[in-house]
């Protein structure tokens, strides 16, 4: 599936969070109510101020979207990647991710750093980002992987 991939506005705030709450909901460690209330996950304001939001966009809607970090020198932190569950496997994913380190290169930053739960570490290692090391997570045990942004 191809979509528009472009920068998240303000006025895309309220979508950014029902999709966001929509997605969570899918993966066992998000499934109680406290974790998918409205604003329990909040798409910082901020972020989408200075750019650091992507989304992907299809005719139907807001299909994915993409947060981003600097955390260093020349590291980025993608703080999420969150597509409809019912495009899942759709490509969407690949294509916010690659958008997401093209910004990243953009930016002057050299790498990506994100921290992938179980279900998700089979997709980034796909992409060539390699394990630094494990923690603790609200959602229970995750994986940090990093890569280069040139590598894509």
């Amino acid at each position: 599936m191809t979509a528009r991939i472009r920068a998240a506005r303000i006025e895309d705030y309220e979508a950014l969070d029902q999709l966001m709450r929509r997605s969570a909901r899918t993966f066992p460690g998000f499934r109680d109510e406290q974790h998918v209330k409205p604003g329990a996950f909040l798409v910082s304001r901020k972020t989408i101020s200075a750019g650091r939001v992507l989304l992907a966009e299809t005719d139907e809607g807001i299909a994915g979207f993409a947060m981003w970090l600097p955390i260093g020198e020349a590291t980025a932190h993608m703080e999420g990647l969150y597509i409809d569950p019912n495009l899942w496997r759709s490509g969407l994913g690949s294509e916010l991710l690659r958008a997401v380190s093209d910004a990243i290169k953009a930016s002057g930053l050299k790498n990506v750093f994100v921290i992938a739960l179980a279900d998700s570490v089979e997709f980034y290692r796909r992409f060539g980002f390699v394990r630094t090391g494990a923690t603790a997570t609200p959602l229970g045990p995750a994986v940090t992987m990093i890569k280069e942004v040139a590598g894509f």
